[in-house]
Parts: structure tokens; sequence; C-alpha cells
């Protein structure tokens, strides 16, 4: 395209001067006739004599073509050449790409080769960074469960392409959120306390914020300010893919000796599909079970692997792989892992002063026997135990996951000083239970002095209410519970009242509290179940009872009843108690090869987060093997990996775009200086010349 920059009659002068530039080569010299005594120079006088004469051809002169491509050059910009071009229009910018675990879809084709749809979005990240106008500023986001900023605002196109290309796939699911909040953050004016400063700081950056992901999200609240979403869509809408969803082993439902392997597949794909999932132990070369299913579009398939009989531990992985050839578009959730271990029995120790048969039963029960291992002392038959040197040995080395305490106390710490002053109570390391008395903690209210503990209301106490958010008191139903004598116990800080009451202790109260004790919890339910009169309470006879110590020993003993353990999402904490570890740390190995330190935490476990790939993870102590765990994307939201067509925004949705502002760009500058460097050229040929 031209818009010319002269009018028509400038347009005639300009056309007459490349005609007066070869007339000029046309000329006839005029010469003066000077007698020579040689003829040396005959030859060149013929041939000006040639070059004078109108009709002669032109010679082949350098100086005459570069003036000719001089004058064609401005000819040429002053018609101001201009072509439609992309661009981008503004002056801020955020780059916000997606590199979670659909991302891994291949089903992008770039230059005739399929290629990841997280390459396919750094190629127009790329594009958009080289449309920036100059003078721009832009920043870059990769985001999967959370955001990383890869480059701040920079005016630098350099630097922003460099920090794209550090962005890797991430096994993650798929969060906008936070990617939002940093952009906001930089791009938005917050509320400072004050007019003055909120007239100050009210100067708003409005930036320009492109997100380029396949829409694989929930929606999204979060309320943009200054930010002008773009939505770039990235993905085929008819992606095929299969998906491993589920993944796990249990017990046999006909027969408690044996155990099966149960997964579910979904086939996110437009098409029906013939899967074959096969059975392995990692380890061993070939598949133990493998079967054929036939999936439907949008469909789940249920399918369970029975296991040899003496199978007890180690790693099962479970591969599915379609039997078309369209094949699969994200391979990342094919293959799934469970460790197979045995069950972790929570070691529970139960100290009364008298038989507690109500008590001794609710945590005998046949299902509890799978659950804990459990030791029962009555003080009445052996007073001396809590001072024995076995049980201090023990309550301070950790053995026990939870001691009960039923209507007895641990013996007081040692004074310091070697004083008769009276200590506070010297507590187990693990959690506790205290029925009918407390600790002497100061946190708990406990003054030296003081009676302790705080004494008997003197009528029967009646049950408010009950915080039936907490897991101790999920489905426990007290309704008008029978309790002839209790006392009220003030929660500590932290604390928390489980069964409030009207027994009131210095303007609280509650029969049931927990609270926070270092790494571990006490909790105290103060009143008895039974005393030397019999029973304190009819708890014991209601369906309630055997619910609450269900709940009391799973919160507090943290045992492990299933044969598998848990398997956590990428990027998810894993908390790991591991009993045959005596080393205050460990090391951790990736799918990927790396290894991690990890130290023993207050509360005795192994804390893990770098959970960022999926397949098993190996904890080793001393060189040894101690335990292993899987990471699993089991992810259906990740897997259904066709994008969406809008960016799901709370309140209004953006479309998916590709759409980018086109702009003239004009050449006669370019093309002004090509001239001026024709010009130089000829300058520096015709003074060569003539210096000759």
């Amino acid at each position: 395209m031209f818009s010319s920059l002269l009018t028509w009659w400038q347009w005639i002068i300009v056309g007459a001067i490349p005609l007066g530039v070869l007339s000029l080569y046309f000329l006839k010299l005029k010469r003066t006739p000077i007698e020579v005594p040689s003829t040396y120079l005959w030859h060149k006088s013929i041939e000006d004599l040639h070059v004078n004469s109108i009709w002669q051809r032109l010679r082949n002169n350098i100086l005459l073509w570069l003036q000719l491509l001089l004058l064609l050059l401005a000819i040429i910009a002053l018609l101001n050449p201009t072509f439609q071009g992309t661009k981008l229009v503004g002056s801020r910018f955020i780059f916000v790409l997606d590199n979670s675990a659909s991302m891994q879809s291949r089903d992008v084709t770039l230059d005739g080769e399929t290629v990841s749809r997280l390459e396919a979005g750094k190629q127009q990240v790329r594009a958009l960074i080289e449309s920036m106008p100059e003078g721009a500023v832009a920043m870059l986001i990769s985001f999967a469960d959370g955001a990383q900023v890869m480059q701040p605002f920079t005016d630098n196109p350099t630097d922003l392409l460099r920090a794209m290309e550090q962005i890797q796939p991430t096994d993650k699911p798929t969060s906008l959120t936070e990617a939002l909040r940093v952009s906001s953050g930089l791009s938005n004016p917050t509320r400072t306390g004050s007019e003055e400063q909120d007239r100050i700081k009210a100067s708003v950056m409005p930036a320009k914020l492109y997100v380029l992901s396949d829409g694989n999200f929930d929606v999204v609240d979060f309320a943009l300010g200054a930010l002008e979403p773009e939505y770039r869509k990235i993905g085929k809408g008819a992606a095929r893919n299969i998906a491993i969803t589920a993944f796990s082993v249990d017990k046999n439902v006909n027969d408690s000796t044996k155990i099966e392997a149960f997964a579910s597949v979904d086939n996110f794909g437009p098409d029906e599909q013939s899967v074959v999932a096969e059975l392995y132990l990692v380890g061993l070369p070939r598949p133990l079970d493998a079967v054929r299913v036939d999936i439907q579009p949008s469909r789940s398939q249920g399918i369970s692997f029975p296991l040899a009989r003496d199978f007890e531990s180690g790693v099962l992985e479970l591969q599915v792989r379609p039997e078309s050839a369209a094949g699969d578009d994200l391979r990342i959730d094919d293959k799934a892992w469970v460790v197979v271990d045995n069950p972790h029995r929570a070691r529970v120790l139960q100290v009364s002063a008298t038989q507690n048969n109500e008590l001794r039963f609710a945590l005998s029960t046949r299902r509890f026997q799978d659950l804990i291992s459990l030791k029962t002392v009555v003080l009445e038959e052996d007073p001396t135990y809590l001072e024995s040197e076995t049980y201090q040995l023990e309550s301070r080395s950790g053995v026990y996951d939870l001691i009960v305490f039923d209507r007895c106390v641990p013996p007081d710490r040692p004074s310091p000083d070697g004083s008769t002053d009276e200590q506070e109570t010297e507590m187990p390391l693990c959690n506790t239970m205290f029925i009918g008395t407390a600790p002497k903690l100061a946190s708990w209210g406990w003054v030296a002095g003081e009676e302790w503990p705080p004494p008997l209301y003197l009528s029967q106490p009646k049950i408010i209410d009950t915080d039936r958010s907490h897991p101790i008191m999920q489905s426990v139903s007290l309704g008008n519970l029978l309790i002839v004598e209790g006392f009220g116990m003030a929660p500590p800080s932290g604390g928390r009242k489980l069964i409030d009451s009207n027994v009131s202790r210095e303007a609280d109260s509650a029969l049931l509290t927990i609270g926070p004790r270092e790494a571990f919890e006490d909790l105290i339910l103060s009143f008895d179940l039974v005393n030397e009169d019999g029973y304190n309470t009819e708890w014991m006879l209601r369906q309630s009872f055997p619910v609450f110590v269900w709940n009391m020993v799973k919160y507090m003993g943290s045992p492990r009843d299933a044969l598998s353990l848990a398997s956590v999402s990428p990027g998810d904490p894993i908390e790991l108690k591991i009993d045959s570890v005596e080393s205050n740390e460990v090391t951790i190995s990736t799918p990927g090869g790396e290894t991690h330190t990890v130290a023993r935490t207050p509360q005795q476990t192994f804390l893990f987060t770098r959970t960022d790939e999926v397949g098993i993870y190996d904890m080793r102590s001393d060189g040894k093997s101690v335990a292993k765990f899987a990471v699993n994307l089991f992810n259906p939201q990740e897997s259904n990996i066709p994008p969406n067509d809008n960016l799901e925004f709370l309140y209004e949705p953006v479309p998916a775009t590709e759409v980018t502002e086109t702009v003239k760009q004009e050449w006669w500058k370019w093309l002004a200086g090509l001239a001026l460097v024709v010009l130089l050229v000829e300058w520096f040929v015709y003074n060569r010349r003539v210096s000759l």
C-alpha cells in the first residue's frame, strides 16, 4: 500500500529529475585543442569523442547507476509505502502462561511438527513480546497450582524472552487465582487508610492481561480492577485422553483374607476407546494381570484385579493404553501407583486408677484390634507403675501415640534445685486424654498452692452445646446426658471447648476441652465415667460413647488401617510417621532422581512438601529404604483436556480470541536512510575517480 506525500504537480517535478540526470550524460564537452609531443593520450581522446556523441550508446557508468538508485529510493520514500502488521497497543502488559499438567497435551502442530501446548504457548508469548511497541513494559508469570513471577516489569524484550525459555512443564493442577492476585497487586491501587493517602495512591496503573492457557480450571472469583484480560486458547477441541482417575488396594468384600486392586479409568475423548489396562509389581518385567475394556466417550469404567493371597507389600503400577491409532494426547495420567504396606496400628496406653470395664471394652472391640495396639494398666493392681523406670523410659521416648489417664495423672517434674516446691506435671511425649482429672499445667490454669483439680460443681452439670465441627465430636449426639458430678475447665490459649456446660469457672465452662502442648494435644474430660460409687454418667450406655471413643483414637492416635499408604496430588504436602526410623533425618528420592533431606518434626513425623512430580518417592534412612509413597494426578479436571472456549470469571466470561491489533507500518524512514547510504557511496566513488 502507498500513501503519497506529494501532490500531482509536485510529482511532475520529481519525475523530471531522473530525466535531467540522464541528460547530463549526453552533453558534449567543449574541449580546447592542445598540441602534445606524443600520442599517449590519443586513445583516451578518441573515447571522449564517442561519448560526446548524442547518438552514441552510453557507457556502463557506476556513478550513473548510483544516482538513479538514489532517485528511485527517494521517489519510493515519497510514495510512503506501508503494510498491515500486528502490534500490541498499550504501554503495560502482563503475560500469564499456564504450565500445569494439562499443558503437556501434545495436540498442537507447529511447522508440521506436533508439540505440547506449553511449547505452543511459549511461541505465542514470543510473538506477543516481539509485537510490543517501543518503550512498553511487560511482566511474565507462569502458573499451575500457584504463580511464579518469571520476570518483573521490564522494557527489555531480551529479558522477557530469556525468562520465557526457563518455564518448564509441571505435573500440578491448575489455579489462576494466585496469578491474578500477583498481577492485580502490581496494577490496581489499594486503600491505605486515610483520604490523603488514598488520593495519592489512586494513580491506577492499568495493564493488558494476556492469559495463555487451555482454560481447564474452575470459575475464577476475582475482581480484575484495572486489568484488561484477553484469553488465548491453546489446544484442539477434539483432543483425546484416557486417564486413570483412581487406584487403590483393599480387602476383598467376600473374603477378608484376600486383597484386590481397584481402578477407575475415564475416557475424556469424543470417541469410544478400547483400552488395555496392565497391572505390574514394580521390579518385575511382566504384568501381574491385564484386562481389555471398552469405554464410551465421557464415561468411566471400573476395573478390579484380584491379587495373590500371600501378597503383603510392594509397589503396584497400573498402565493404560488405547488400542486405536489415534493414541492419547496426554500421557501423564496413563500411569498410577499405589504402595501396599501393612497397616499402622496406633500404640495406646490406658492407665486407670481402678477397673474401668466400659472404657476397656470400648477400646477392645474387634474393629479396634485392627486399629490400635492397646496396653492396659490398673494402678489398684500396680500402684507404682507411673513412677517406674519402664513408664519413664517409654513416655519420654515416644513409644506411645496416645496415653489415656483415667482418674490419675503422671508424677510431677523433678525440682531443678532439689527443693520440695510443687512442680508441674511431667507430661509424656505423645497426645494424652485425662478422664475425671487434669494435669498440673500453668497453661490450663494451675497455680501452685491452690486446689487442683478445680472443685466439683455442686449440682448435676448440664450440657449446653457441643462443637460438632471438631473431628472428635463428629456424629456424637449427647442430648440430655445425665452426669452426676464434674468440674469446669477453661481451655488454654489455642484450645477449644468441645462440650460446653453450665459449670462455671472464671466466667468460662466446659466438660470436654482440648488444648495444644508444643507438638502434642491434651484432651480433658472433666467428669468421671465410673468412680468408687459406681457409674458417674449414663454415657457408656448410649450409642454415642463408642463413636466418641472411635473418633478420639482416630484423631489423637493417628492410626492407619488401610492396606495402602495415602496417595497425594502433585504439589500437596505429605506427613509420614515411620516407627522404624531412629534418626532425626531422612533422605527422600524423587521420581526424577533428586534427593532431599527432611528433618523430624516436633510431632515425631516427617513432613515433605516437594511432591512436584508424579511417581514413587523413596524415603531412606542410613542407606536403607524405610518407606515409599506415591504421587498421582487423579484430577479429572486436568485430564479433561479439550480446551474451554471461555475463561470463566464469576461475573462475566472472557471469550477466547486470536485477534491482535493491526497497525500500519511505514517504510519511508528506512528508505530515506538507505538513500543516504547510497549518496555517501556515490560521493566516495566520485572522489576516488577524480583523485585518479
